[in-house]
């Protein structure tokens, strides 16, 4: 599964036309992230689970480093209670090896083809 080549092709139409779709985010915690970088995009992924729930969106995180190393983390939809333990203990954990992006954003584009996050 290349998202590459993914991203490239032009489908059958818009995956979410109302542009209301889930919130997929890749966030990298590869050891060129460490302190002030990790800790911003730490920061914007609680606002973006935030905004997810109060749009009544599908949300979910991949942390990410090298190859090999992801990890995922579905956050309920609005009206469902937040795990705020275990999201909190997702944020603080980092993988600090090199960066592949290959994994997250193919499994985030499996996602998007699933009837369920559409």
């Amino acid at each position: 599964l290349d998202w590459r080549t993914m991203l490239d092709s032009k489908g059958e139409g818009d995956i979410c036309p109302d542009g209301r779709g889930p919130i997929l985010i890749c966030l990298d915690t590869s050891g060129s992230m460490e302190g002030k970088p990790a800790d911003f995009a730490k920061a914007m992924t609680l606002e973006c689970v935030r905004q997810a729930r109060l749009e009544g969106r599908g949300c979910c995180l991949f942390a990410f480093s090298g190859e090999g190393q992801v990890e995922e983390f579905e956050v309920a939809a609005a009206g469902r209670q937040l795990p705020w333990e275990g999201l909190l203990d997702f944020l603080a954990r980092s993988f600090e090896g090199g960066t592949d992006l290959q994994a997250p954003m193919g499994r985030c584009l499996e996602l998007l083809r699933d009837a369920s996050w559409q």
